[in-house]
This record gives C-alpha cells, structure tokens and sequence, in this order.
C-alpha cells in the first residue's frame, strides 16, 4: 500500500460502493473514529426502500451524524450523507440535489454523476474512496477528481467482496492510496490530524494544505528509478516528439491526465522523463506503447445502454435512409459496431467516419476482429434477434464482424480536436457520436471540438456524449439537450 503521507486533508469525501459495500463502509466507518472536518457523501447501490435503514444502521454503529441526502442540505462538516435509492445525487453550490433523471447505465444512483460535480464544486479539496462493488461505476467520476487536482483512494483487491469498481482505478493508475477499507480511513484521519491549521477557513488554502502540489500524479506502487515527474521540460521534450513523428497534440489534453500517465508509464519502463525522451526518439514500439498508455481506450460494445436506447428511441426515427454519421475517438471500433448495428436494424443504410488519434487501435478497428470476452455482453437486439449470431462469426479464438457492418463504415487515424473534416463522409453530419473524449480534454479543446462538431451538423442533426460528460451551456453551440448526454442542433448558422 502506498505511504498514507500522500494524502492532503481534503474538504470533501465521496464514497462509492455496490455489491460489498455496506460491509466496507461499515469498516472504513469503524476505522475513522472522530467526526471528519468536512462532509461525507456515500453512493451505494442499494434499491430504494433499503438506503434509510442502511443510513439508521451506520449511524448506529458510530458517533458521527449519518442521514439520508435531502435537497437543497447544504454539504455541512462532520455529517455523512447517503444518497437515496433510486435517486440521483447531484451537487450544486454545495447543496445536494436530488433527482430522478433516468438511470445511467441501469443504475440510479449513479456515482460518477456525484463525483463529477464534487470535482467541479470542490477541486482539489474533493477525495473519491472507491470501495467494493461489481461494474465500473466511481471510474469515470474518479478520473474527474484526479483531474480537478483532487485524491483517490481504492480499496485493494485482498479486502474487496466483489473487485470490479476498485479494480479499474487500480488499473488505470488514478490511485493515489490503495488498501483495505480501514486503511483508508485512517490515513485519511491522520491527513485531517496533522493538516495546517493556519488559514483553514479558506477552502482553497485547505484543498492545497499538505504535502505537495495539487496535481500531483497519483503515486505509483512500484519501480524504484528517478523520475523527473515535476520537470515541464522533459514532459515537453516527449511530448514535441509525439507531436512531430506522430501528429499528436498533447497540449490538447488536461495536464494532470497526461503527466499520471507519463509518470507511470515511465516507471514501468525503467526511465527517468529525459532518458524517456531520448529513448523515444529511436524506438518507435515505445512510442506506440507510450501512445496506447495516453490515449485512453475504455470502450465496449453497447456501453451505457440507456444512452444508446435514448438514441434509439429519440433520433434514429428522425434520420434519413442514409444517414452519415461521424464517430470520433471511436478506439477499437467496437462503440463504432454498435452504432452501425443500431443503425442498420432500424432499416437504415448509414455512412460512418471512424476516426481516432491512434494509429494501432485504428488498424484494429479495421480488422473487426474482437475476443469472444469482448462480444459476450453483446445484447441481443430488436425482437428475437441474436446480435451475435447475426453480426458475428466465430473464427478460431476471435469473432469477426459481418462484411455488412464492416462495409459501412469508413476507419480512419484523425486527430479530432483540429484535424481537417474532409474525410471521406461529405459534410453536414446526421449524427455525431463522440463519447468519452471530452472529459479528458483542457478548457479551450473541449470547446474548439464542441464547436466544431455543432458547426459540422445540419439542422436538426444529434450528438450523443459519454455518461459522465455534459456541456453546461449548450446554447452557446447552437445545440439543445434532449435527454442525458444527448444533444440536438437547431440552426444551420455555425455556433458564434
């Protein structure tokens, strides 16, 4: 486990737990003893007549204030709050606001909804604990604290009743201290302990009390090299050398993203960030390995299925018999399948731009060649229909996508944020389905791709985003919010 002197005091906790949480609660409870100096958030899966008396229980077994959310409560210190059943908890100016927006992925609550406005409200104050619990809940929200400045904490997978949730932030390197429940609880209270006092009552002052920058990476569990971690310029020599051999723009991507990353891959690889940089230079399977390590590649078939059946449900009727449609960030071509097989099922003939900075997973794409663990979640489709034995064939230990699909689709490397639109799918697009990008990208790409994207729809055309992704002022694009993530153009004229 990492040293618990990583941690900074934070001003905000968030956990989150399914299928094991409320044992893993109740330790991390046990374990933390006093009330903490700022409030606890608790998302866990439990239907909605459960979560009160899951509530009335934990308080019982501690001296802290623990109490279902109810909206418009101001987040106050020293108190714990559980999210209700079947509700969504979001957080706005601090207060909790409790909604019943469809479920995200089937589950309502939805982790990362909260985390990702704990990370915009708080920043570097906000801490993720990410407890025992099947699925991938908590990674996307995760990843927003991580890029807010802010902590993550995983419990390890020894502890864990069922080690999905935790097990994709380990993975992924967002974790910056990793152990059992209890462990986790007390190097949070020794954070709190031994926290400055002095200017405490300024929540910035406190969010970037302790020990290090905000933005620090998360602390890696292994390696023993040097590493030139906080040296902006051997993060810049590798980055000019993705950029001038591989067309790559890192500047594009949150900072904090791609320094973790950086850090670690170099760790693995047995390099300080200089050596890195000169190794990069003559050996293009690093820089391939590197690209694979900093472009992230989350994606499965029919990810989020509420999302694609509000796609179904409010754009697919209103398209035309041939639809074009541009699928940035499109990985290994599995959300790209998907989005065909929708597509064509719906008796539609569609033209779809694949495109994706890396030039590996593009040739995989290519190939439509996918494990058989990758197709086992396909869901079948419309009526009795088998996805599987329609769209796939079994070919040795792969399955390989139907000629049909294949042929609809146009796989291309492309750098979405400023590559030129002149693929070849002609201009404007029906539907652009870009999802998962945008929460990775600064400020100023999230916006030029935004605009971009609304200026390259017609009237009336959609953009489906991730699960965890929103755009706050959509108007500003010129698009409206139909549903979740899910956005309609309204003009022709290109957003101001």
């Amino acid at each position: 486990m990492s040293s618990p002197s990583v941690l900074r005091a934070p001003e905000v906790v968030c956990i989150a737990a399914s299928t094991g949480g409320p044992q893993a609660i109740g330790a991390f409870l046990d374990a933390l003893g006093q009330p903490p100096p700022c409030p606890v958030v608790i998302i866990q899966h439990l239907p909605g007549s459960f979560t009160g008396r899951f509530a009335d229980r934990l308080g019982r077994r501690t001296s802290i204030s623990v109490h279902e959310a109810t909206s418009g409560a101001p987040l106050r210190p020293g108190e714990i709050v559980v999210a209700p059943g079947d509700t969504h908890l979001r957080v706005r100016h601090r207060r909790v606001r409790l909604n019943r927006e469809p479920p995200v992925a089937g589950l309502r609550p939805r982790a990362d909804l909260t985390l990702a406005d704990l990370a915009a409200e708080y920043g570097a104050g906000a801490t993720a604990v990410v407890l025992s619990g099947m699925g991938s809940d908590g990674f996307d929200g995760a990843l927003a604290i991580a890029e807010a400045g802010g902590q993550v904490l995983a419990q390890d997978a020894a502890s864990c009743t069922v080690d999905g949730m935790p097990s994709r932030i380990r993975a992924e390197g967002l974790a910056n201290l990793v152990g059992t429940p209890a462990a986790l609880a007390e190097a949070l209270d020794l954070a709190w302990r031994t926290a400055p006092t002095t200017g405490t009552s300024d929540p910035t002052t406190r969010a970037n009390a302790g020990s290090g920058p905000t933005d620090r990476p998360a602390r890696p569990q292994g390696g023993t090299r040097r590493r030139t971690g906080g040296d902006p310029r051997a993060e810049e020599r590798v980055g000019a050398t993705l950029r001038r051999l591989h067309e790559i723009d890192l500047r594009c991507y949150k900072p904090g993203q791609i320094r973790r990353n950086l850090n670690a891959f170099a760790d693995q690889a047995g390099y300080d960030l200089d050596d890195l940089a000169d190794a990069l230079e003559r050996d293009i399977d690093l820089r391939r390995a590197l690209l694979d390590r900093l472009t992230i590649d989350v994606t499965t078939f029919f990810r989020d299925p509420d999302r694609w059946a509000d796609l179904d449900r409010l754009v697919v009727p209103r398209l035309g018999h041939a639809p074009r449609v541009w699928n940035p960030a499109c990985a290994d071509g599995s959300e790209t399948c998907s989005l065909a097989m929708l597509l064509v099922e719906a008796g539609l003939r569609p033209l779809i731009w694949a495109t994706d900075v890396n030039a590996t997973r593009i040739d995989v794409a290519r190939s439509g060649a996918y494990s058989e663990l990758a197709v086992a979640d396909v869901p079948d489709g419309p009526g009795p229909a088998d996805r599987r034995s329609r769209w796939f064939t079994p070919r040795g230990t792969t399955w390989v996508v139907d000629s049909e699909l294949r042929n609809k689709i146009r796989f291309e490397r492309h750098e979405a944020v400023d590559g030129p639109l002149d693929g070849p799918v002609d201009l404007p697009f029906d539907l652009v389905v870009c999802r998962n990008l945008i929460i990775y990208l600064k400020p100023d790409a999230r916006d030029r791709l935004l605009m971009r994207v609304a200026g390259s729809l017609r009237a009336g055309g959609a953009l489906l985003l991730g699960s965890a992704e929103r755009i706050l002022r959509p108007e500003t694009f010129g698009l409206i919010r139909i549903a979740p993530g899910l956005y309609r153009r309204e003009s022709t004229e290109r957003a101001a």
